[in-house]
């Protein structure tokens, strides 16, 4: 009454979860590139903008990752939860920044006078 258990290996399902894992490393390097420079040309324009559509962000990356995983909640998680971190790290860190050069500014503005 024992339940025999075989591990099959197939060459094409692995070689299909690799290119879809490659896929998705590669795609997360280049969202990380690509919000660092819309957080960029952002800074120079509107900063309240981004943080207004953070939203439509969120939305965005949930398809995304809802389209490159199987349909358990599981995987997408996994998938979204680190877009969604380089996406909140990003935007504090912009943030910050701006800040920072406003409250540079004012003091320059103070100390100096002007």
């Amino acid at each position: 009454n024992s339940i025999d258990i075989f591990f099959q290996v197939n060459l094409d399902e692995y070689i299909k979860f690799i290119y879809q894992l490659y896929f998705v490393i590669g795609f997360y390097s280049q969202f990380c590139f690509m919000l660092i420079i819309y957080l960029l040309y952002s800074f120079h324009t509107n900063l309240k903008l981004v943080k207004q559509s953070r939203s439509f962000v969120y939305f965005s990356i949930f398809i995304f990752a809802s389209l490159v995983t199987p349909p358990d909640v599981t995987s997408q998680l996994a998938i979204a939860i680190p877009f969604l971190v380089c996406y909140e790290i990003m935007l504090l860190f912009f943030i910050t920044l701006e800040e920072y050069l406003i409250y540079s500014k004012k003091s320059n503005i103070e100390k100096n006078g002007i």
